[in-house]
């Protein structure tokens, strides 16, 4: 995807652009693209989109805006846009934003000049000003990036005297004066202009225009700012008459100058072959290789050459061909084509010597005079061609050695070289590098080349088409001389044959052109080992590799296959996309893969269906080995049992702690993913154990279907190959996965399962682990009894010395059972503890947990500053190794701290930062949680539809899921609106019901939060001793537990209460109480109780001291 603002707001996506219609849309847009890579703060986003007023709707509109940017621009690109800790950060590479390629490309055009070296200038400034479609954000008013408009076009102007320097210091200046005269109206009181095109005009000739320039410029700057031209450019004006004054005193020659050269009888040979009908596409390279051509002969000094290079059937001849007749005219002496013939069928490679005889012929030198050794023909060749000005095209080149004889000497000539290779030791040449098509330009070519005009390169057939094949010229062609030759089939009819992946190479073949020949003929130019190795990526089960895959592939030691695979790449066989990591064109692999398909067995074993059989488990033993290793590594959980690795890696990557684990397992997650879905039907062994080794990854890291899916994989290879331990334990990540998804009945029926083929396996540590599990499963049900004993059954069965880390993980989970039970001090001891072995394990994903559930105990006992630092500190930590669902646990969390303290505007930013993440990840549960949370903060205000409309989908996601304990908080919120909206009899039915839920599951927090309302409830009826019942017995609940808040209120609804019943002695000491509570915790209630006790006539000598 590429966006660009150097001129209107555009996205090009891959199926072409992208219409984001909406202003405030492509207002968020454009400022987070203008400050691309960094962290935007919400504030500035605010101030974007509606200046220094927002509304107070400003948190929630924003996240709308941004869930719609994510949407309109798809799945995957949506994840570009990151969201942080009220910030949000837009990612983009170089290539993809217009604005990060200019300020690339304008910094190195700066050091260039700083060097003095205008050929490279020229060549980097016209790239940057080629970006520029227009006025930045030309048609979007966005007042916030005013001034970096003005900036970036005041560096697009100091560009454009730069490009004009390097052109009149290379003596370009023929060309210079149209794009001058434009500068000099866009810009005209811009004097470095004006002197530049006086120079450019003087150069030329052209002293009277030049010195009317100057003229026009001086009357401008004293009419309009009443100034007189600068030294410089007064001092240019001099120049240029005192030029013109010598001139005309200087005697006239006796007679023209010779010419430079005197033809002879050199030829003047047009020999490229006819230019491509209707070429399509290439327009930015031809461009780029156009422009270096013309700056290499116009520099002059050496000879230019550029090396075309390219996978078979990438287009190379005809890129060269059509750019050739572009640059012919720049060429007077001659066009000179010739085939060196590396990878024609049935033709030998043209040795050097073979080719300058046939070059010098071209040129009409007497055969009988031609050299019969090499070094005598190159001299000729170089002396034919002294003082022309030529262009040399040499197509399908083998290697340097073949090119170097026929390169001429003198300057001013150019060669133009095609090779399937990258000609590494051809001294002087600029490398060229051609890619497979973009979609577009690939679809475009199919319709141009299919005869059927009526065709739309936007037709689904036609883009599937190009896809399957792989977007390659050739292939591209050979399909579209099918629909020429068949005009009763339509576009679809070809589909079936390329979409089957076995047909795919047979179909594209038309006569004596085919791929697979011509991938063929690059790989009979391979050595045997390389050979080898290319066959041997055809079995590969993913898309890319690096090294220690190719290594345990191949067998081969690391330095050895490092060494094949750049072989690969300089035949341009194999990619690298980025450093250290290769891959294959789709239409490559399968190439590969019908060759060593097709390979008999070797005396040595290596090849057939032996070799293959090898090869392929020596990959799957070396994933399962660094799978393994990679798990360990980040902590979350114990591996009960040990890697089944026949093979030995020959060589590993680098992992040295969690942050290498993490960054290998996201670069091979597809790969490892491929290897599960091959082994299901190919080895048991590791079908059954890949998927646990990557268990862990794929569980902190969001990705639940793909875990379900490998787990249910590893089930079945267990229970067909009779692998007792195999089954239980894929039974025990079946059910942590489902504990994600929140299906618990389904989590509780793996995990029982779990626990009795561990029992029968004699397994201590898989039985603690699954009771680990289920008491967490209990504990998302509701059914903390249940969790509390799971959980003490296992924390007997761990070894303290040999499990310190499960057991950190377990005190986590107890210590937030016992929170939810009101056993607070308890809670707190037990966190302490895990939070202590998570640090000193270095288990960050541990560490964040145990802080936040020490975050929640520290809230509950009123102590919100500590409880804040522990929640952010957590999601730091969560989201520093990529835990989303530990992310939106957190901005739970934080904004729960954020309402309680009455930052309302904090508390809905990171609420809906959670809804975010929840929606990223499908977590229905936390959703709920975030929904019924965000639900208190749109009652505090006054947003009585926003309310329902939370806990209406809160309510349903938890009874669906069967979480009581959501439920009944659902519930309690439910009271709470009906309350607000003057509806006692609905009120009475919600928190009834949630002070069930509550009691059944004894929680006493909730049962104390519930009862407080129902107290609330019964002052609104004006029954005192209804909401005296109920206050009292919230005060005893949370004076018991230590819930400081609860306490608090309880203080308050019994005052309320006394007010109702007359006492106004009692109400005061309450209230004062109240106040006190109030104060302490720090929270904005502590004014309303305040007012009252004024109200109510309290000396203020007792609100000072409350105070």
């Amino acid at each position: 995807m590429r966006f660009a603002v150097l001129g209107r707001l555009e996205v090009e996506g891959s199926d072409g652009p992208l219409a984001i219609t909406s202003p405030k849309v492509r207002t968020l847009l454009a400022t987070l693209l203008f400050r691309a890579n960094t962290e935007v703060p919400t504030g500035t986003l605010h101030q974007a989109l509606w200046g220094y007023d927002p509304p107070s709707s400003a948190v929630a509109s924003l996240h709308n805006h941004v869930t719609r940017l994510r949407r309109q621009l798809g799945a995957a690109e949506g994840e570009r846009l990151v969201a942080g800790v009220a910030a949000y950060t837009f990612r983009a590479e170089r290539a993809e934003l217009d604005l990060l390629d200019f300020t690339c490309l304008s910094e190195a055009a700066g050091r260039a000049r700083e060097q003095r070296d205008w050929v490279e200038v020229a060549r980097l400034t016209d790239a940057a000003l080629a970006l520029w479609r227009g006025v930045p954000l030309d048609g979007l008013e966005v007042d916030l990036l005013a001034a970096d408009v003005r900036r970036l076009v005041a560096v697009r102007q100091e560009v454009l005297t730069w490009s004009f320097e390097a052109a009149l210091r290379l003596s370009r200046h023929g060309g210079l004066i149209p794009r001058l005269t434009d500068a000099v109206a866009e810009f005209p009181f811009a004097e470095t202009f004006h002197v530049q095109l006086m120079e450019a005009l003087d150069r030329g000739g052209q002293q009277a225009q030049a010195l009317e320039v100057f003229q026009r410029l001086r009357r401008a700057l004293v009419d309009e700012l009443g100034i007189e031209p600068s030294a410089a450019a007064r001092a240019a004006q001099r120049r240029i008459l005192d030029a013109t004054r010598s001139a005309a005193a200087a005697p006239a020659p006796d007679r023209p100058a010779p010419p430079a050269s005197a033809p002879g009888s050199f030829l003047v040979p047009a020999q490229l072959p006819r230019d491509i009908t209707a070429f399509t596409g290439r327009t930015a390279e031809l461009e780029e290789l156009v422009t270096a051509c013309r700056v290499g002969a116009e520099q002059g000094g050496v000879i230019d050459i550029h090396a075309i290079d390219g996978m078979a059937g990438v287009g190379k001849t005809a890129f060269a061909i059509h750019a050739g007749h572009r640059l012919a005219a720049d060429f007077p002496d001659g066009q000179i084509f010739l085939s060196l013939h590396a990878h024609t069928p049935g033709t030998a490679p043209v040795p050097p010597a073979d080719a300058l005889a046939t070059l010098l012929v071209g040129l009409g030198v007497d055969p009988a005079r031609i050299p019969a050794d090499l070094s005598g023909r190159a001299g000729m060749w170089r002396a034919q061609l002294a003082g022309r000005r030529v262009l040399l095209l040499l197509d399908d080149a083998r290697s340097s050695e073949q090119v170097r004889p026929l390169l001429p000497a003198s300057p001013g000539s150019l060669v133009l070289v095609t090779s399937r290779r990258r000609l590494l030791a051809l001294e002087d040449a600029m490398p060229f590098t051609l890619d497979v098509l973009p979609a577009p330009e690939a679809a475009a070519l199919l319709v141009a080349k299919s005869g059927r005009p009526q065709l739309s390169p936007d037709d689904p057939s036609v883009r599937e088409i190009v896809r399957l094949c792989g977007y390659l010229p050739l292939a591209i062609q050979l399909t579209a001389a099918r629909l020429r030759h068949r005009r009763s089939w339509t576009v679809a009819d070809l589909l079936p044959d390329l979409a089957e992946t076995s047909l795919r190479l047979d179909a594209l073949h038309m006569e004596d052109l085919s791929v697979a020949a011509a991938f063929d003929l690059s790989y009979r130019d391979l050595g045997a080992e390389q050979q080898r190795l290319f066959r041997l990526l055809g079995l590969l089960f993913g898309e890319d590799l690096d090294v220690p895959t190719a290594a345990a592939l191949s067998g081969t030691d690391a330095p050895a296959v490092r060494a094949l695979l750049r072989e690969l790449v300089d035949h341009h066989l194999v990619e690298e996309p980025r450093r250290g990591r290769y891959r294959m064109h789709d239409l490559i692999r399968e190439h590969a893969r019908s060759l060593v398909e097709a390979e008999p067995a070797g005396d040595d074993g290596a090849d057939g269906a032996d070799g293959r059989d090898a090869a392929r488990q020596r990959l799957l033993d070396y994933y399962l080995h660094t799978a393994a290793r990679a798990g360990s590594l980040l902590g979350g959980s114990i591996p009960l049992r040990s890697p089944d690795v026949v093979h030995v890696p020959v060589a590993c990557p680098p992992l040295a702690g969690e942050d290498d684990a993490l960054a290998w397992l996201r670069t091979e997650r597809a790969n490892l993913l491929a290897a599960v879905d091959h082994a299901a039907g190919h080895s048991p062994r590791h079908a059954a154990q890949l998927p646990a080794a990557l268990h862990e990854f794929l569980r902190s890291q969001g990705h639940w279907a793909e875990a379900g899916a490998v787990h249910r994989t590893a089930l079945e290879a267990a229970t067909a190959s009779g692998d007792l331990l195999g089954m239980a334990i894929s039974l025990l990540n079946s059910g942590a996965v489902a504990l994600y998804v929140d299906e618990y009945s389904v989590g509780a029926g793996y995990l029982g399962r779990a626990v009795a083929l561990f029992e029968e396996c004699d397994h201590r540590l898989g039985l603690a682990v699954s009771l680990h599990q289920l008491g967490a499963m209990h504990r998302l049900s509701g059914q903390y009894a249940k969790a509390e004993e799971a959980l003490m059954r296992a924390r007997t069965l761990f070894d303290h010395a040999d499990h310190a880390t499960h057991l950190a993980h377990l005190f986590t989970e107890l210590g937030h059972v016992q929170q939810l039970t009101g056993q607070f001090a308890a809670a707190t001891r037990t966190l302490q503890s895990a939070l202590e072995a998570h640090r000193r394990t270095g288990n960050r994903r541990g560490e964040a947990n145990a802080l936040g559930q020490l975050g929640d105990v520290l809230q509950w006992t009123g102590r919100y500053a500590e409880a804040l630092a522990n929640h952010q500190r957590a999601l730091e930590l969560f989201t520093r190794i990529g835990n989303v669902v530990g992310q939106a646990i957190a901005l739970v969390q934080i904004g729960e701290v954020h309402w309680v303290l009455g930052d309302l505007l904090a508390a809905e930013h990171n609420l809906r930062e959670a809804l975010e993440r929840c929606d990223r990840i499908g977590s229905r549960l936390v959703r709920a949680n975030a929904l019924a949370h965000l639900s208190s903060v749109r009652l505090a205000l006054g947003d009585h539809a926003g309310v329902a409309s939370c806990l209406g989908e809160a309510l349903e996601i938890c009874r669906d899921l069967g979480s009581r304990l959501g439920e009944a908080h659902v519930l309690l919120r439910l009271g709470r609106l009906a309350l607000a909206t003057a509806d006692p009899a609905a009120a009475e039915t919600h928190l009834v019901a949630a002070v069930e839920l509550f009691e059944a599951m004894e929680d006493r927090g909730g049962e104390a939060e519930t009862r407080n309302a129902l107290g609330a409830l019964g002052a609104a009826r004006e029954l005192p001793d209804e909401a005296a019942r109920h206050h009292g017995r919230a005060l005893e609940i949370a004076s018991e537990i230590g819930a400081a808040l609860e306490e608090a209120r309880a203080l308050e609804g019994l005052a309320t209460a006394r007010r109702l019943a007359g006492d106004d002695a009692e109400e005061r000491l309450l209230l004062e109480r109240c106040l006190a509570s109030y104060t302490r915790l720090a929270i904005p209630d502590a004014g309303r109780v305040r007012a009252r006790l004024h109200r109510s006539g309290t000396p203020s000598t007792t609100l000072d001291g409350a105070r």
